[in-house]
């Protein structure tokens, strides 16, 4: 090989380097369908922008919240996710990747929510706390799976506030939700538990397969 073209090799190999390590994406936090801060420089292992919009729907008021900020990639390849925690409890959220200027015309969309009962319960609920009281909730859509999750948020003083949702889901989120609890959730909470069950013909059944088998060596073959 000549010189010359061993120079340029190394000349773009390290314009990656550079670019890579000074990657800068936008930081923040707010309601509604966008929010604006400063751009901040990524972390070692926080190889993209992550633009996620959730809305959390509580007794039919709606809650929009858009974050802006670094990521880890694999994120990329992350389900919408979509909780229904009773008849009047639901939370969806979803995430797109960007880089640079494109990050400016980034739209995240939620898929639309199939109100369609499947003749599937699971036991539902919601509190700020680190239990709550359930009841039964009708899944719908291709919500086929129980979920239990359990997280906190750290506050400035060194405390934190627990957080406990239960309820119907999907077989896509609960793959993902299992196999990578830390890096599943968009948002800024500190999950401590996340677990699904397959869901009965009669309703709510524990069963000792917690992943659909093809999920379950399609996540070996990936993670091994």
């Amino acid at each position: 090989m000549d010189s010359p073209c061993l120079l340029l090799k190394l000349l773009l190999f390290g314009t990656i380097l550079t670019t890579a390590a000074s990657l800068q994406c936008e930081t923040c936090t707010g309601s509604g369908r966008n929010c604006s801060g400063t751009m901040e420089t990524c972390k070692k292992g926080e190889e993209t922008c992550v633009i996620t919009y959730t809305v959390d729907i509580n007794g039919g008021v709606s809650h929009h919240e858009t974050t802006k900020g670094c990521g880890n990639a694999y994120r990329c390849t992350f389900p919408p996710v979509y909780f229904h925690m009773d008849e009047k409890r639901t939370y969806r959220s979803h995430g797109v990747c960007c880089k640079g200027e494109e990050c400016n015309n980034a739209m995240v969309s939620l898929p639309p929510v199939d109100t369609k009962q499947n003749g599937k319960r699971c036991p539902g609920c919601h509190a700020w706390s680190d239990s709550c009281k359930t009841k039964m909730v009708n899944c719908t859509g291709k919500d086929f799976q129980c979920f239990e999750m359990a997280s906190h948020f750290e506050l400035a003083n060194g405390s934190h506030i627990d957080r406990t949702m239960m309820g119907c889901t999907n077989k896509y989120v609960c793959a993902v939700m299992e196999a990578e609890r830390s890096q599943f959730w968009f948002g800024t909470e500190n999950i401590q538990k996340a677990r699904c069950e397959t869901v009965a013909s009669q309703g709510y059944q524990p069963t000792s397969l917690l992943l659909p088998p093809f999920f379950a060596l399609l996540l070996m073959k990936i993670l091994m």
